[in-house]
């Protein structure tokens, strides 16, 4: 996804993405319908076709894209065309993010509220 879409349109093209999860497991339930009408072998050959051919649509229609042309960070190099990714700390990036999430009023109440709701589950469950 970072290397199809520019920063501004990703949430949008995640989000149209990860509908698709929801969309086929919806669609699925009408497995069970198709097989009390068309029989089970019958229904294995139609949803095995409509995977090749969405399969074949996009082997044919979507091409590859260049490799990390939506990077506006200094952390990537060009040698010639291929991209050098410098080194970083894990630990400094993930302490990094923690201080951007925790600089949030509504992130901090949303963990204690997670926190809270969770750890009464374990103190119900302990005393009861």
């Amino acid at each position: 996804m970072d290397d199809y879409f520019p920063v501004e349109r990703r949430t949008t093209a995640n989000s149209i993405f990860m509908f698709g999860y929801g969309l086929g497991t919806a669609l699925s339930f009408l497995t069970p319908i198709s097989i009390g009408y068309i029989g089970w072998r019958l229904t294995f050959v139609a949803i095995g076709g409509f995977g090749l051919f969405f399969g074949l649509l996009v082997l044919v229609t979507v091409s590859e894209p260049g490799r990390f042309r939506f990077y506006l960070d200094d952390s990537i190099e060009f040698v010639g065309d291929d991209p050098v990714i410098q080194k970083r700390s894990m630990i400094k990036e993930l302490l990094d993010g923690i201080k951007v999430i925790m600089a949030s009023p509504t992130a901090r109440l949303v963990l204690a509220g997670s926190c809270l709701r969770l750890s009464d589950g374990y103190i119900v469950g302990y005393f009861a």
